[in-house]
């Protein structure tokens, strides 16, 4: 089931009616968006900010001339497709003056420097390359090249690789080859029509050939069909549909590598995804030893599943048993890396009780590891490395911290996921990740609260985030976004809000509302 749309917020959201092509940005945990002139990010809060480019210029600018350098005088012709690869870099396919070129953006802190990479790719034919894609796994830009002149001389299509510092090479695919329902190596595969590629974490790159999916394994460079056809067939009944015509392999569209083993396909002009489950987690396609490799890690994890959300990149999944406390030796023994320090949360007279005048949180001691705490947490690691008395002391209080706050806090830090939250765990956990300098784990808590928000419940929601503070700003502009949209629900269902929020709202969240066009009584 897909998620509620995105209350998207920040000057930049206006242009997100022009987008041609996205892509997910590990680096930066953001969302990069093709314009046709410009590239756009979305945060993790759905605030949308310009990455480089010009998103005011006309959308019909295939003939405008491209300029490389800094981000103040770069442009583009016409951007198709967008990849992100590591480091925060970009690529983007542009169609300029004729020629089909690779534009890198190298970004750092809020510049960029955008650099032709190559640019021999003649535009002057039937098909032009459409699909680019990174390949994180094999740290590899993919382009999928479907070159066909107006002399029909050949046919190419391939999937080529690129070799620095200008030049590709030949992955799969090539004019001459023949099509076999048989898997095959890569350099005698035959395509279709490459529409779109997509690469997953373990390294597979999936091709959207025609009406059919197909499969690069990377353990030994075969292509097989996941799905051969039929991709289109609920739209063969339509008698204004592509297959009247003809056009079913002319049809654009584009997939998606999911964690777990899932790809998504979604065509143009057609309001279905689909999700095609390939394999469980662990499995790879590819040959024995590849299978065996992903059975010896799966034994090595306990038969734990490995986690994929972006907040989990680079952690092992044994961290969460080193937290819980089950990180034993090989005969079960003691711990083999016992917590050197306790934090404690909560302000309540004693652990595990509200204290004998029960006021205050109960308290709860929490067994950590400096050492960990001090890599992923900024809070921790300035008061370890702080030179005071206490930073070396084998208790951290944080009595204004609520036990069940902390508890996913800490979760997050050693694994990367938070876990399940709770609806009244939402607000708490927010603010306590605001506190210890984790933006990260904040903005993901915030999407979670901006998604459960009701008309009933958006203005509780601003005069919380308004009092939360600055950390909680990009979430008060989507709740304010939400608010002006769904006002008169809000009026119908809880017509006590406004007067609350009249009353109880600051100057400046009053001040937000005026400046978004909300008549406040």
């Amino acid at each position: 089931m897909l998620a509620p749309p995105l209350l998207l917020t920040g000057d930049a959201a206006v242009y997100m009616k022009s987008a041609c092509d996205a892509t997910h940005d590990p680096h930066s945990d953001s969302v990069i968006v093709a314009l046709p002139r410009a590239l756009l990010a979305i945060s993790a809060a759905g605030e949308v900010s310009v990455v480089v480019g010009d998103p005011v210029d006309p959308v019909d600018s295939r003939e405008r001339s491209r300029v490389d350098g800094p981000s103040r005088d770069a442009s583009f012709g016409y951007i198709v497709r967008v990849a992100a690869g590591r480091s925060g870099m970009l690529y983007a396919l542009d169609q300029t003056m004729g020629r089909v070129a690779v534009r890198q953006v190298q970004r750092c802190g809020g510049s960029c420097f955008v650099t032709t990479i190559y640019d021999s790719f003649p535009a002057g034919s039937m098909e032009d390359p459409t699909a680019l894609v990174y390949n994180h796994h094999r740290d590899e830009l993919l382009l999928g090249t479907e070159i066909c002149p107006y002399d029909h001389s050949h046919r190419s299509l391939a999937l080529e690789r690129l070799v620095p510092p200008a030049g590709w090479s030949v992955v799969a695919g090539g004019p001459h080859n023949r099509r076999t329902g048989e898997p095959v190596a890569g350099p005698s595969a035959h395509f279709e029509l490459l529409r779109d590629i997509a690469a997953d974490e373990a390294g597979d790159v999936y091709i959207l050939d025609g009406d059919s999916v197909r499969v690069l394994a990377a353990a030994d460079g075969s292509i097989s069909y996941l799905q051969d056809g039929g991709l289109w067939s609920y739209r063969k009944n339509d008698e204004n549909g592509p297959d009247a015509f003809g056009l079913t392999l002319g049809l654009e569209g584009s997939l998606a590598a999911l964690p777990g083993g899932l790809v998504a396909i979604w065509v143009r002009g057609d309001d279905t995804v689909q999700l095609l489950q390939l394999r469980q987690d662990g499995e790879q396609p590819g040959g024995d030893a590849t299978a065996a490799g992903s059975a010896a890690a799966a034994a090595a994890g306990g038969g734990r599943k490995r986690p994929h959300s972006s907040l989990l990149a680079g952690l092992s999944a044994d961290m969460g048993a080193l937290l819980d406390g089950r990180l034993g030796g090989d005969g079960g023994g003691a711990d083999v890396a016992p917590p050197d320090v306790t934090i404690l949360a909560g302000s309540g007279g004693g652990e595990g009780s509200g204290g004998e005048d029960g006021g205050g949180e109960a308290r709860r001691s929490f067994p950590a590891h400096r050492a960990i705490l001090a890599a992923r947490c900024p809070y921790f690691r300035r008061l370890f490395a702080g030179g005071f008395a206490d930073s070396a002391a084998p208790r951290v209080e944080l009595p204004d911290a609520e036990p069940e706050a902390l508890a996913p806090v800490l979760r997050h830090l050693y694994t990367g996921d938070p876990g399940d939250l709770t609806e009244g765990l939402l607000r708490p956990v927010a603010e306590l990740a605001d506190r210890l300098l984790l933006p990260e784990l904040r903005d993901h808590v915030a999407a979670r609260l901006v998604r459960s928000v009701t008309p009933g419940t958006v203005v509780d929601g601003m005069l919380w985030a308004d009092r939360a503070g600055a950390g909680m700003e990009g979430l008060l502009r989507r709740l304010v976004a939400y608010f002006t949209k769904h006002r008169a629900e809000m009026v119908a269902q809880a017509l006590g809000s406004l007067e609350e929020l009249t009353s109880r709202g600051s100057p400046s969240l009053l001040k937000l509302l005026l400046l978004q066009g909300v008549q406040m009584p």
